[in-house]
Formats: C-alpha cells, structure tokens, sequence
C-alpha cells in the first residue's frame, strides 16, 4: 500500500520551474527515496541545407561539409543505412565536416541525415560513384597535331565530370554518358596513356600513339635507271623516319612494292629501284599514309636511245684519247681493257692484261698528231707506276702515287705525273727517273698546253687550283690560280688556248684559259654537277664540256667560239666520271658496263 502519494495532476510542470526532491514510501521495499527531476532545455532537431561536394568514391574517403541548423550534440551522420562519427567535427552550430564511409552497398545515391540528441535532419542525396574503367580506345592512335576524334569507353563515367587525358594531358570537346566519352586528343608524340578521371577516381590505361604528318617527297636521286632495276635512289622528303611498329617505310614504283634500305633522318631515305619500263609513279607509304608522287624513268641501257653499251662490268671511270676512237676501262678484278671503233662499229672489248689499282692513263697528245702505237699508265696493286704500249707488254717504273697517274706527249717526249706520298707532285719519262716538282697537291691533275708551255695543275690545301709551267727554259714557280673547288682539274687544247675546267663549291662547273702564260681567271658555266666534268676541245677553238648531273644523266654545253650553249640533257644513267672524245661521250652506266654516246654535230 502506497502513502501520501500525489495525483498526477498535482506532478509538478516540467516547463520553466527548478528540479524538486518529493519523498516517496515504498512500502513493499520498506524504503524511503529521493528521486530528482531534471529540468526541461528547449531543443529543436537539426536541419540539413547543404552537402559539398554531393559525389565521391564508393570506396569511401571524401571529406564532406555538412550546412543547416540546430548541430547541436550531433551524434553522428547516416549515409543510408551507415553510420559515421570517427571523422565527425561540428565547429559551430551550423557546419559540419565529416569523410565518407566506405559504401558497403556499392555504388548509388544515398540519403544523408544528421543525428543530434534532439532529433534526426532530413535527408539529402549523396552519390557514391564507381571508381572508372577503361575498355577501349577507337582509334588508338592519330596526328602528332591532335584533333582526332577518340571514343573512349568503359563504366563509371559521369557526364559533365569526366576527364580523359593522353599522357597526361587533357583532351578537349569532352562528351560522356556513363559508359562512353568522345573526346578530341591534344597534340602529343609518341605512346602515351591514356586514362578517365572522375570525382571517384582514375581509371586503368590504355596506349595511344601519336602518328607523325603523311610523308611528302620532294626529289629523287637518280630520277632513272635501267630497266633491270638495281639503281640506288635517295628520296627527299618529309615524315619519312622509320615507325617503330611499322619500320623503315615502304616506297612504290608503279604498283611494285619495296621497302627504303635505310633512313638517315627523318627528311632522307634511300631504296633499291625495283625492275620495271617507262615512266612511273613513286610514292612513299608509312603508318601516317602515302606521300605525293614524283616520276622515276627506266631506262633502256644506260638511259635514252643512241647509248650504245659496250661492254663490261668495270670500275672506276673510262678514259680516252681526245683524237683516237678509243676508251679504256679497268675490269671489277683489275685488269684493263680498251673497245676501239672501226667504222661506225665498236669492236669488243680486248684485254691489256695486268692488275690494276688506278684508271687507265693514256698519254694525250696536246699537240700535233695521236701516235696509232698508244701509250698507257696505271698504278698496280704494288702501288708503283706501270707502263705499257699497244705492242708491248707491262714494265714497272717504280714510284709510289696518291693520285692517278696523269700522262701527255708533248713536244715529241711523253711524260708521266703524279701526287707522291708526301703530297707532292712528281714526274718522269718511260726512260728517266722520278723528279719532284714539289707542291702539296690533294686532287689528281690535269695536264694542258697554250701550245708553248706545258701546265701541271691540281687542288691545293686551301682548295684552289694550282699551276707549275714548264717552257723552254725550264719549271716556273707554283702559281695560284684561286676559286674554291671540288673536284679535280679536267684539261683540254682548243684553237692555241689551254683550258681548265672544275666544279666549284656551288656545285656549278667554272674553267678558265691560259694563252702565253697569263690565266683569263674563273668563268661560271651553272649547273649542278655530281661528277667531275670532261672536256674536249676542238682545232677550231670549239669546246664541248659534260657531267653527270644530279640526276644521274649526261649534260652538255657547247662552246662555238662566241657563246654557250647552255646545258642540255643527253639523258642516260652514270655512276662514274665521264669521258670524252671525237669518238663519243663515254661513262659506267647503272648496270656497271660501258656506254658510248654520240656527240651532237
């Protein structure tokens, strides 16, 4: 039985009084006590305005800011059915920071409320997303310039929070959907990675390689050969350097397929002219695309009708006697030979037997009639100086040279020259000894007359040409004819004038004249030679010159005693210097024989 108990009615109000102590008889328990009574605080259950930012990870980790009201004896945060207070921090009554869990429940969107003592917020949405990946890349490569149109795609994507970079650099005009983003790659070169970025992460990579400009091709050379094929031709260019998947870069003939040998930049690459007839296109094909065309003529022999091959294969460069239907080559083995014209006919080719090192020399009369009984000189695989007749076999005449030896008859004695080992110029008769004129000369040498003295002329050290005269009173001083030269001095007698001719360092052929020992100084013929000339002059004073041009074809100018004629394609395909006479114009044509032309009236 309960005592003194008060009514319900009679319970003090919670609102706005202080606690009181009421006696209590537990008659049951036999005790007596105090219960308190805890005032009432006015308390009101929090708001929740705002969540930045409103998407992260599923695997957790995102530092949130939580805004609202009333984050009073906040207790913790619900992220959908998880509850998170490690990471909570409640600076003030209105902002909250807190990380997000780990999504147990994998990715989605999920209600955030906030908890305090009074009560729970009401929700608002926070995305977990997936962290990205990336399936595919189409294309997987393009243009160093950039701009190509990627499709990249995979999961986890999130249109207008998406990035896609290519080696670190991001792609531009991005557009996404969960599953795919179509983007424009920046420049770059090479292999990069590419990967996708969201708020949720970085995706796994996947290669894209950069792909240099389509190739272009500026020249070849030579633009011709044999129809046989086997012509090495340089291609100039751009965008021709070798691709690391895809190798040296394939050049077309036509619709014949071959592969540059080598490229020694990105601007030059050279090929083996496959076999083939007429005029065809050449192209160049890499990874990047094909090039433009240039046209490549093959060639009946060594180059145009009227060529007449001789025979073969040789080496080295042919020689002649200006007023003699004869040429001399040197065999691929050594020995010499010579072709002699009968008539309209050049006969086969008739050994000299020998070895040797050098071209033939045949000893050029300047003046006066050519001795039928020709005489010739080589260097042998000794190295000494050797010396033969038409009737006669091969005798030694010692020496040592650098150069080709250089032979002329003149004034009824035939002489030999050449550059010694120690760079200077010696000279001697079949029946005398070896007698130094001096000099440093690095060239072989050219042997011409003004019909009084006899010139010896060679490139010196400083590349200009140089003179010793001998007349009758015995060998002048070296005497510096200037200019700037690259080949060797090519002579000749025409009219009572002595001639020498050269290619410059512009690639242009200049000569000059001497009459009475005075030189007339350099004359510029233009072209652009890729051979040393040679030249024949004529009684009449008449001059015809010839190279090789760049092009690998023979080229004359014609001189008639007041002008040039300018340069004109003779056509042909040539590997060596040439030669001429009264006989023809003369060089080794692609396929390594000897080829004779007609010279125009």
């Amino acid at each position: 039985m309960v005592r003194d108990r008060p009514s319900r009615s009679r319970l003090p109000s919670r609102r706005g009084r202080r606690a009181t102590i009421i006696p209590l008889t537990v008659l049951a328990l036999g005790l007596w006590a105090a219960a308190p009574i805890a005032p009432a605080h006015a308390q009101t259950a929090p708001t929740l305005a705002g969540i930045s930012p409103t998407s992260g990870p599923a695997s957790g980790g995102t530092h949130l800011t939580l805004t609202g009201t009333n984050f009073i004896e906040v207790r913790g945060v619900h992220f959908g059915p998880i509850f998170e207070d490690a990471t909570l921090n409640c600076p003030s009554t209105t902002t909250c920071t807190i990380t997000t869990p780990l999504a147990i429940a994998g990715p989605g969107t999920f209600n955030v409320t906030v908890e305090t003592a009074a009560g729970t917020s009401n929700g608002l949405p926070f995305t977990y997303l997936d962290t990205p990946s990336l399936h595919s890349i189409s294309p997987s490569e393009g243009f160093e310039a950039g701009g190509t149109a990627v499709t990249v795609t995979g999961t986890g994507y999130v249109p207008g929070a998406t990035t896609v970079t290519f080696g670190g650099v991001a792609a531009t005009n991005a557009n996404c959907t969960t599953t795919s983003c179509t983007v424009s790659s920046p420049p770059g070169t090479g292999s990069v990675d590419v990967v996708v970025s969201t708020a949720a992460g970085t995706s796994n990579a996947l290669g894209f390689r950069y792909l240099p400009p389509a190739p272009t091709i500026t020249g070849l050379t030579p633009d011709r050969g044999p129809a046989a094929g086997g012509t090495v031709v340089t291609i100039t260019g751009t965008s021709l350097a070798p691709e690391p998947d895809f190798g040296r870069p394939f050049v077309f003939f036509g619709s014949t397929e071959v592969q540059a040998e080598s490229c020694a930049s990105n601007t030059v690459c050279t090929v083996v002219a496959p076999a083939g007839s007429g005029t065809v296109a050449v192209t160049v094909e890499t990874v990047s695309g094909t090039s433009n065309a240039l046209n490549f003529t093959y060639s009946v022999g060594a180059g145009e009708p009227g060529w007449m091959r001789l025979g073969g294969p040789y080496r080295g460069d042919p020689s002649v006697l200006t007023r003699r239907d004869l040429v001399f080559a040197v065999g691929q083995t050594g020995e010499p030979f010579y072709h002699e014209r009968l008539g309209a006919q050049w006969g086969a080719a008739i050994p000299l037997g020998g070895l040797l090192k050098s071209d033939v020399a045949p000893a050029e009369a300047l003046i006066g009639p050519q001795d039928p009984n020709f005489e010739i000189f080589g260097t042998g695989i000794d190295g000494a100086v050797w010396y033969r007749t038409r009737d006669t076999g091969w005798q030694s005449l010692g020496g040592a040279l650098l150069s080709t030896p250089a032979a002329v008859s003149f004034n009824g004695q035939t002489y030999v020259f050449g550059v010694g080992l120690d760079g200077a110029v010696w000279f001697r008769t079949p029946h005398s000894g070896w007698e130094s004129l001096g000099g440093i000369i690095l060239s072989d040498l050219g042997l011409t007359t003004d019909g009084t003295a006899l010139y010896v002329t060679g490139v010196g050290l400083d590349d200009a040409i140089w003179s010793r005269r001998m007349t009758g009173s015995g060998w002048q001083a070296w005497e510096s004819l200037g200019g700037e030269v690259i080949s060797a001095p090519m002579t000749t007698t025409a009219g009572g004038t002595g001639y020498l001719f050269a290619i410059g360092g512009d690639g242009a052929v200049w000569y000059q004249g001497v009459t009475g020992g005075a030189w007339s100084g350099w004359y510029g013929l233009g072209g652009i030679a890729a051979s040393a000339p040679a030249v024949i002059g004529h009684a009449n004073g008449a001059l015809d010159v010839f190279v090789v041009g760049v092009d690998s074809a023979m080229w004359q100018q014609h001189w008639n005693g007041s002008h040039w004629s300018g340069w004109h394609d003779r056509g042909g395909g040539f590997v060596s210097n040439p030669a001429a006479s009264t006989a023809g114009i003369f060089g080794i044509g692609f396929d390594d024989f000897l080829w004779a032309g007609e010279i125009p009236a």
